[in-house]
């Protein structure tokens, strides 16, 4: 899969409230032979300054409440993540899923933002409807 690493580039394609200080993403609409409902999905894991992180959370938070997520790292994820991921029994990291209203670009007008518990890093997907 195309990794993109540069954070200009993915304000190009949704909005940004914060300059990230690190963004890791992936664009598969860019890609044509992935499958049709992966064609209009973006991933990105995002690292902001933690007052942009506080903001973030809390405008987030007027959209809806936090709800706890699992996941597991994917190989493209920054190496923080990978070895985070390495400390914990099962090899998931923890977070909160909110809206990703704030992320949201035409054709990107769904999605989720996951605060990654004891980061500073965002994981965004977003998908066109």
């Amino acid at each position: 899969m195309p990794v993109n690493e540069n954070p200009d580039e993915l304000a190009l394609v949704i909005n940004l409230p914060f300059v990230p200080e690190e963004a890791v993403w992936l664009d598969w609409q860019s890609r044509p032979e992935a499958p049709a409902a992966e064609r209009k999905t973006l991933r990105a894991v995002l690292l902001f300054i933690p007052k942009d992180a506080a903001a973030l959370i809390e405008e987030a938070k007027k959209i809806s409440e936090p709800e706890p997520v699992s996941f597991s790292v994917e190989d493209w994820f920054p190496n923080e993540l990978v070895s985070k991921s390495d400390l914990t029994e099962d090899q998931k990291l923890t977070g909160e899923r909110y809206s990703a209203h704030q992320f949201f670009r035409e054709p990107f007008t769904e999605g989720s933002l996951i605060k990654i518990e004891g980061t500073d890093y965002f994981i965004v997907e977003l998908r066109s409807k």
